[in-house]
């Protein structure tokens, strides 16, 4: 993968940004606002989810080369 870690999509528009972790290692970088809480006042689930799918698919991108689509193992 290149060095150029991006962030798109929904994860984007909440305002998380990936930032470089190494080979098979990602990081988010993300600030908890009041529009990201749920009426417990606690992070909502949808968010934390999305950037748990972000970060997983940085990761795995970091351990493939540029145009190559990772898939599962059949």
């Amino acid at each position: 993968m290149s060095d150029d870690v991006t962030s798109s999509g929904f994860a984007e528009r909440l305002g998380a940004r990936p930032e470089p972790d190494g080979d098979g290692a990602a990081r988010m970088v993300f600030e908890v606002t009041d529009e990201h809480l749920n009426p417990a006042g606690t992070l909502h689930g949808g968010v934390l989810a999305t950037l748990v799918d972000t970060a997983m698919g940085q990761a795995v991108r970091t351990t493939t080369e540029d145009g190559e689509v990772p898939r599962p193992a059949s």
